[in-house]
């Protein structure tokens, strides 16, 4: 199951990098290289991690809960205050 987590939040970050490199590659102001190296950068550090996870057990079991609950607690964090941002800043 592991796998497919990883598999999954991989391609949600590799997406998430295209969909901002496409977007920054239409806007007029924009730098074209900053772009590609969003790809790079973003693909790279995705495939190290990947490896990484797989190769080692990286996060001791007990501390598994307690990280995931900090990390939905901050995703959610940045989403609220991005979402009340942006309706604030329109």
């Amino acid at each position: 199951m592991q796998g497919v987590q990883l598999m999954l939040l991989a391609g949600g970050l590799t997406l998430g990098a295209a969909w901002l490199a496409v977007r920054f590659a239409h806007h007029p102001r924009s730098d074209q290289r900053l772009p590609a190296v969003l790809l790079g950068v973003v693909a790279g550090v995705v495939g190290v991690v990947l490896v990484a996870v797989l190769t080692f057990d990286t996060v001791p079991d007990d501390w598994e809960v307690v990280i995931r609950a900090f990390a939905i607690v901050g995703i959610s964090a940045v989403a609220i205050g991005g979402s009340i941002y942006r309706l604030t800043h329109r």
